[in-house]
């Protein structure tokens, strides 16, 4: 499979948009299949208990699911999908460093297909997971 060898390429083939490129979420990797996105986080990312928003978190696990419904292909990202449900499970609180996602597709048909995805910090540690359903969007279709 074809494979982002840096943050900046993969950020040059797929600029995240809208709300996830506003916090800072960006493609890190793409492997077998598998993106891995990556969020740095900040300060006004936490909340009054001093651990990251569940809401950061949610996005970033939204962003994952939702492309691992695309295919990387020849450097470029091919195909749209938006997510019809996400079940998100917090694990463990996150204060600093980089959040990283990673989700795969699970099955599926032509339309709808099931996803799982994983958020861990920087030491490798299970912060959240998610479950959900993403629907592909025909081309023309807004």
């Amino acid at each position: 499979m074809s494979r982002a060898s840096s943050d900046r390429e993969a950020d040059a083939v797929f600029p995240l948009r809208g709300f996830a490129a506003e916090l800072g979420i960006r493609i890190a990797d793409w492997t077998d299949g598998i993106p891995h996105l990556a969020l740095d986080l900040r300060p006004e990312f936490l909340n009054r208990n001093g651990a990251v928003h569940g809401g950061v978190i949610m996005t970033l696990l939204d962003s994952a699911c939702s492309v691992s419904g695309c295919r990387y292909v020849d450097g470029a990202i091919v195909g749209r999908v938006v997510a019809v449900s996400i079940t998100v499970n917090f694990i463990a609180p996150a204060t600093s460093g980089t959040l990283h996602a990673r989700a795969r597709l699970r099955g599926g048909g032509s339309k709808l297909l099931m996803t799982e995805g994983e958020v861990t910090d920087d030491d490798g540690r299970l912060i959240a997971t998610a479950s959900g359903v993403v629907r592909r969007i025909e081309e023309g279709a807004r």
